[in-house]
């Protein structure tokens, strides 16, 4: 589970990346008068940026947990 939080993270960040690179998208918002729509599209691919990152660490974590057998864990889930 912990590896398809890191890859989703992944691959929702560079989304976000890809947004803000694309020269077709720049060509894009140069074409569009509204203002709004140019905004939303930069504020889009923060929001994807921040979110796919913050999924990436949180997998990245789980992984590294996962990894050492964290003991905390294991307190928790004996008294099931």
């Amino acid at each position: 589970m912990n590896i398809i939080f890191f890859l989703a993270g992944a691959a929702i960040l560079g989304v976000g990346i890809y947004t803000l690179v694309n020269t077709t998208l720049h060509q894009f918002k140069g074409d569009v008068t509204l203002d709004n729509l140019k905004s939303t599209l930069y504020i889009g691919a923060y929001v994807l940026i921040a979110f796919g990152g913050f999924t990436f660490l949180v997998g990245f974590c789980g992984c590294c947990g996962a990894i050492r057998d964290s003991k905390v864990i294991n307190k928790f889930t004996s008294n099931l």
